[in-house]
């Protein structure tokens, strides 16, 4: 944008300078505590930095990054992607750690999870990351020789090492479903990566494969470099003298680079460039919709009387409100667009992105309008107090003792390469108590929404010439010359008035007593059971909540094998409303609550419930809402085109191959569940919204057939009245009867191929074995968990030792009590060319774990690689796995086991316990072989 030369610009800056002169001079800091212990912050000879940020207190893992400071943007015009392929040889190939991330021997010796280390890369920056626990010095040590040998020129570039990362590098890349991405690479690839070409999917392939060795050498030789590197250090250490010492001694003579090339700020050339307008047409042939993208540079001039953490601060205000009343256009049914608004500071600029579902730009209209009526009128004192109060709360309780926290803290100021290393939190405070709603209002009176860059992504067979720069600016302009004013939407502050809710008796108890582990069982006089179990939890996510769990073993089932209008329901009466309210009045009224985004309504194929995490002040809310659902769902034809209008929105963000294939998985398998793929979208255009509803309301009419689990640190006397007022009185009107889906026999076993509907360039690959079990307890569990682990052990060598092209493979384990099958699973995409190779080691890696004993090192990684929380005497209290042991225990009679008996079972387990389970699992009989991609095998 321009400097504007005007008398009342210039004068508005004066007085606002004015006020900030006189607030400094009366400069209070405001008091935050802050830890005690500085951090080292310091360069060597050869420009190398480090930071070590020491923590007191209990700190479970201690993080190492080290960051090179360069990145995509560094690349030449014959390296690219070099960056990002750079990154995977140097974490996974070095001349003393030859797969690090994958020797379980060293692992398990320095007591490391394979999900302990990560690599990034970034258009101005790689970084590696590596967490340990802080009581293994050895194992910082052989961090900091790691980060070493990356420092010090020791990558190794082996041929097929290199060709493997190539492949993989090209699986990662067809895992951003690159014909959905390519126009939005495209435009960003135009304003800030310094105009580097972006390659057509079907070009990406052979770039990278065929690109030069001596390139990629180059690069490392160009940019890896000791004065672009840092090392970072955050947690609790014994000796911070030692680990400077040890760094000085490692990182020291790490010679400079003879004549070292220049970087180059592409994010700040961005400023620079002349404004621009670009139309795009996507290569999704799925795509119906158009983005509008509006950028706003912020040049010097932009509140220049403001420090930089000042001007971010007042966008760290703005940003809520702006996209609150941008979200209230869409507070209608059958909007055909959204919108929303994006400071990025980093990259210099504002954003407003509109997506909308059709050719029509009156949707630019709106949005300018609402951005200019801002301006014009100002924010209100609500909107202020909110976002104010929201935002002071954040930093007075920035979490400044959290490893993460620092971390992030110095990478963001090395990677931005700013010079203020220490955080100016009791600055930001200061400035934002200081700042008043006038001075706010006065600074969006001088901004202008007109947008220096404008790009445009439509449908692939659309005629760009009906989008012009000249009309859409036409557009703009008569959005800015139109200012909307302020409209304050219906917020209904309760569902259900005084007169309807005096209309509730708290219903009598038919039967109480206690249960095997401590919890109440309540049977009410609607027949519905509460089981209310009352726990002190320590920790957890769900530390000061009530979590609730309702079942009903009554499900899609009850109306045909797989009945998918059934399980749309649900989000169908979501997209209604309840009672008198639409969805935008419940919304509106959530959003205030503690469980806006806590309570989820489902109906599967053999089950339909409600359950929700909410504090215990909003009990009644949550009830009310749940009461509604159950008596008053809103039928409204409104509400049901514009739900079919949200399934089309969803198709756009789901519709990809995985999906497709995993649709395609659960479908071969007897697995039925709701399709998330292309399938989805398929059945909601086949759905009756009157037969759905009524669906709706069969599952939700017969109270006695539900379960209904409360855990959390509770106060009986005010939880059970209200249970019984609400849920007493849900309705018991009808018996339904379903079919008994464990006695119908599931397929065993078998080998099938799926062809895609659109074009792949890989192939998909299933390997399951689904193992009927009569019972299941917690040694079942333990078990599965630890051969998924041991799986995922094995197939990372299909990448690192075999030299597939793998980027994406996992093992997965299920249990399906409704089938009464536990499954076992290798799920990997991969080059087409490697899919029966791929096969081949997967059934190798089977066999070993059927015939061979482990080592204890591996044996010690796959325990700790394993997500066993559910059994660690730390989080029994906590009441996420309270309520898992609950859930099983009441819906399938699983029995609860104490955390510290589970805990003995896996410390004992032994090498030759994981063999047997192989055995038990492994069998040709159980196992499915499923396929998908261009060709059979």
């Amino acid at each position: 944008m321009k400097l504007s030369n005007s008398k009342f610009f210039c004068t508005v800056l004066f007085v606002f300078s004015l006020n900030l002169i006189i607030a400094q001079q009366n400069f209070q800091p405001h008091k935050v505590e802050n830890e005690k212990e500085k951090p080292i912050i310091r360069k060597l000879d050869n420009g190398f930095r480090y930071i070590i940020k020491p923590l007191s207190g209990k700190v479970q893992k201690n993080e190492v990054r080290f960051i090179v400071n360069a990145g995509k943007s560094q690349q030449g015009n014959d390296q690219f992607d070099h960056a990002h392929l750079l990154e995977h040889l140097a974490f996974n190939y070095l001349e003393s750690y030859t797969n690090f991330k994958n020797d379980t021997e060293l692992l398990g010796q320095l007591n490391l999870r394979q999900s302990d280390l990560h690599a990034f890369t970034f258009d101005n920056s790689t970084w590696f990351q590596f967490m340990y626990p802080s009581n293994t010095s050895i194992a910082l040590d052989t961090i900091f020789d790691y980060a070493y040998e990356i420092a010090s020129g020791k990558v190794v570039f082996k041929e097929d090492q290199i060709k493997a990362e190539r492949k993989a590098v090209y699986q990662e890349y067809l895992l951003g479903n690159p014909e959905k991405s390519y126009a939005r690479h495209k435009i960003n690839n135009k304003l800030f990566k310094c105009n580097k070409k972006t390659p057509l999917p079907h070009q990406f392939e052979n770039m990278i494969m065929n690109s030069t060795n001596s390139a990629l050498k180059r690069f490392y030789n160009d940019w890896y470099r000791p004065d672009l590197m840092t090392l970072v250090a955050v947690g609790n250490f014994k000796n911070i003298d030692d680990i400077e010492k040890k760094i000085k001694k490692m990182f020291k003579d790490i010679r400079m680079t003879a004549n070292p090339r220049k970087k180059t700020n592409c994010f700040y050339e961005y400023l620079n460039i002349p404004q621009s307008f670009m139309v795009i047409n996507s290569l999704d042939k799925t795509k119906s919709d158009t983005d509008f993208q509006f950028r706003f540079r912020e040049n010097s001039w932009q509140f220049k009387d403001l420090k930089r953490f000042q001007q971010l601060e007042l966008w760290n205000l703005l940003k809520p409100i702006i996209n609150k009343r941008l979200n209230k256009l869409g507070n209608r049914y059958n909007v055909d667009y959204a919108v929303n608004f994006q400071p990025y500071p980093n990259l210099y600029h504002n954003a407003v992105f509109i997506k909308a579902f059709s050719d029509s730009q009156e949707s630019i209209i709106d949005v300018f309008s609402t951005l200019s009526g801002l301006s014009k009128n100002g924010i209100t004192q609500k909107e202020y107090n909110e976002t104010m109060n929201s935002r002071l709360g954040n930093l007075k309780q920035t979490p400044i003792f959290s490893v993460d926290y620092w971390a992030d803290f110095y990478t963001d100021r090395v990677v931005n390469e700013r010079n203020d290393f220490e955080p100016n939190i009791e600055d930001k405070i200061y400035f934002l108590e200081n700042l008043d709603i006038a001075t706010i209002n006065n600074y969006l009176k001088v901004y202008s929404w007109m947008p220096d860059d404008i790009a445009v992504i439509i449908p692939k067979e659309r005629d760009d010439s009906i989008y012009s720069k000249k009309e859409i600016q036409k557009k703009i302009r008569e959005g800015l010359n139109a200012p909307t004013p302020f409209k304050e939407v219906k917020e209904p502050t309760k569902l259900l008035t005084n007169k309807e809710i005096e209309k509730f008796s708290e219903v009598e108890i038919i039967s109480r007593e206690k249960g095997a582990y401590g919890e109440d069982i309540i049977k009410l006089e609607n027949g519905l059971t509460l089981v209310l179990k009352h726990n002190q939890p320590k920790g957890g996510r769900y530390k000061d909540k009530i979590k609730i769990r309702a079942f009903s073993p009554f499900g899609a089932s009850c109306f045909g094998e797989a009945d998918y209008e059934a399980m749309l329901s649900p989000s169908l009466i979501k997209n209604g409303g309840l009672g008198k309210y639409n969805k935008f009045e419940i919304n509106n009224f959530l959003k205030d609550t503690s469980f806006q985004y806590g309570l989820y309504d489902y109906i599967t194929a053999s089950e339909t419930g409600f359950e929700g995490a909410l504090a215990p002040n909003d009990l009644e809310a949550f009830l009310q809402v749940i009461y509604l659902k159950f008596t008053e769902p809103r039928f409204d034809k409104e509400a049901w085109k514009d739900w079919k209008m949200e399934e089309l929105k969803r198709f756009h963000r789901n519709s990809n191959p995985n999906n497709n294939f995993l649709d395609f998985r659960n479908q071969e398998t007897g697995y039925y569940k709701m399709p998330q793929g292309e399938n989805r979208y398929e059945e909601s255009l086949k759905l009756n919204y009157r037969d759905a509803f009524k669906k709706y309301i069969r599952l939700h009419s017969n109270a006695s057939s539900y379960t209904v689990l409360i855990t959390g640190d509770f106060q009986e006397g005010k939880v059970l009245p209200l249970l019984r007022k609400y849920l007493g009185n849900l309705p018991n009107t009808e018996v339904i009867s379903c079919p008994d889906k464990t006695k119908t026999t599931p397929p065993v076993q078998g080998v099938a191929h799926h062809n895609f509907s659109q074009p792949v360039d890989n192939s998909y690959l299933s390997m399951q074995f689904r193992v009927p079990y009569k019972n299941i307890n917690y040694k079942t569990e333990i078990e599965l968990e630890l051969l998924k682990a041991a799986l995922d052990v094995k197939i990372r060598r299909l990448r690192y030792n075999e030299y597939f092209g793998i980027y994406s493979a996992k093992a997965v384990k299920k249990i399906n009590p409704e089938r009464n099958i536990n499954s076992i699973e290798i799920y990997l995409k991969c080059n087409k060319e490697d899919l029966k190779g791929v096969v081949n080691s997967c059934e190798n890696f089977i066999e070993e774990l059927r015939t061979e004993l482990i080592d204890e090192n591996t044996l010690q990684t796959i325990k700790n690689a394993a997500y066993l929380l559910k059994w660690d005497n730390s989080t029994k209290n906590y009441n996420n796995y309270v309520m898992k042991n609950l859930y099983g225990h009441y819906r399938y009679s699983w029995p609860i086991a104490d955390p510290s008996e589970a805990q003995k079972y896996l410390t004992n387990f032994s090498a030759k316990d994981l063999q047997k389970a192989a055995n038990k699992y492994f069998k040709l009989d159980y196992r499915w072989v499923l396929t998908g991609g261009p060709n059979n095998l």
